[in-house]
């Protein structure tokens, strides 16, 4: 089962990275890892990303299931940062 997200990468000083990536299970395991696999796909410096804007592509009513699936959709896919770190409290 291939799982396909949609990021929208919102950085202070450089223009937005979009782009779409197959997840691998392992990154669904726990939100932390799902938002660890993203920020590994991003050529721009971290330091400077503030929002990560989320779309799962197609998923089935069992990968809907998966727990970091569960977490993003409740956050309504953002995730924010505060110079790269994730601030997970903010929804």
């Amino acid at each position: 089962m291939k799982y396909k997200l949609q990021v929208f990468a919102s950085f202070d000083d450089s223009e937005q990275e979009l782009f779409e990536v197959n997840v691998p299970v392992q990154a669904l395991k726990s939100e932390g890892a799902l938002v660890t696999f993203i920020l590994s796909q991003l050529e721009t410096p971290l330091n400077q990303l503030y929002k990560l804007s989320t779309c799962w592509i197609g998923l089935t009513r069992e990968q809907k299931k998966k727990i970091a699936v569960v977490k993003g959709i409740e956050r309504n896919g953002k995730y924010f940062f505060d110079f790269g770190i994730w601030d997970e409290e903010v929804a």
